[in-house]
């Protein structure tokens, strides 16, 4: 399987955009990306129900994405061999047990191919990830955030996404008047993916979340996308990064990471190579 790219994220936003009025255009495989994606925006619309494709329906519903947002399935299906392989479409708040559940389900569509150092690399990174998401979105109570993930063992690929639909990056970074000056010329998503960046410079661990996904992705030779407003910051392998506006509009924060199976991800080397922060020690990070 080919690695996702730019274009396929903002041609789906695209699409999304279009959804108010009946006309928006499913592709022909869905990936996590995309349920979380619709999740939020059909939850944002205020449907009461929703239709897929014939030929997408029954996968969307082993997907659970009817059951993230509330809303009730158009078909029953059973669990099948490839339980295990993904995480459905996950609804969460602002919930340290539900924070804990849900990376530990993640990790487990990887345990029988990943090393214990993999695992207990992507399980830091994600729990990081949905504290920042938690932080930093401030949605309407009735808009949680999504997280599905995928894992496709012939392709030797897999996909984790999160999202949102709270203030977006830009309207959190603006908060720090450090940051303002750097806003009204730079991409605020690629700026929040700068090590030691955020909103909230009092918080004594904030600033690495994304930056530690980032870096893990180059690691992986895998790639990082990161999506909010009309805004889009991309970095792949051999830390090669594109960052331009977008013609849709996410109100929102997406955060899309695909990575080979069979690399590794290692956080404790990335937090030796960051510099170290006043008053920490290396068993802050573990």
């Amino acid at each position: 399987m080919q690695n996702i790219q730019q274009t396929e994220v903002t041609q789906w936003l695209d699409q999304l955009e279009k959804i108010s009025t009946g006309s928006c255009s499913c592709p022909s495989f869905l990936k996590p990306f995309h349920f979380v994606t619709i999740g939020l925006a059909v939850k944002k619309a205020g449907w009461e129900a929703m239709q897929l494709p014939e030929d997408l329906m029954q996968y969307a519903a082993r997907m659970k994405l009817w059951d993230a947002i509330d809303l009730l399935p158009p078909c029953n299906v059973s669990e099948n061999k490839n339980t295990g392989k993904f995480l459905p479409v996950k609804a969460f708040l602002d919930n340290q047990q539900e924070v804990s559940h849900i990376t530990d389900e993640l990790t487990k569509i990887i345990l029988n191919t990943a090393s214990k150092q993999i695992r207990e690399s992507l399980t830091i990174c994600l729990t990081e990830l949905i504290n920042n998401f938690f932080d930093h979105a401030r949605a309407n109570s009735n808009l949680p955030c999504l997280v599905c993930a995928q894992s496709w063992p012939k392709g030797k690929l897999i996909q984790v996404a999160i999202a949102d639909a709270g203030i977006g990056i830009r309207n959190s970074l603006i908060e720090n008047k450090q940051l303002i000056a750097r806003l009204e010329n730079e991409n605020s998503c690629k700026i929040a993916s700068e090590y030691g960046v955020t909103s909230k410079p009092q918080n004594d661990h904030s600033g690495y979340g994304l930056t530690l996904a980032k870096d893990l992705m180059i690691q992986a030779k895998g790639t990082y996308i990161l999506a909010s407003g009309n805004e889009i910051y991309v970095c792949s392998k051999d830390n090669k990064e594109l960052h331009s506006t977008i013609n849709s509009q996410w109100n929102g924060t997406i955060l899309v990471l695909e990575w080979k199976i069979d690399e590794p991800l290692d956080s404790k080397s990335i937090y030796d190579s960051w510099p170290m922060a006043e008053g920490y020690s290396d068993e802050d990070f573990f």
